[in-house]
C-alpha cells in the first residue's frame, strides 16, 4: 500500500509540473511559434 501512495504523490507533483509546462507552451502552440 505504502507504494501506491508513493506512487499517487509522484503522479500529483508530474501533472503539477506538466501544468506549469502547459501554462507555458499553450500560448506559444497557439501563436504558431
Amino acid at each position: 500500500m505504502k507504494g501506491k501512495i508513493i506512487k499517487k504523490e509522484q503522479l500529483g507533483r508530474w501533472l503539477e509540473g506538466l501544468g506549469k509546462d502547459y501554462e507555458i507552451w499553450a500560448p506559444v502552440k497557439k501563436n504558431g511559434l
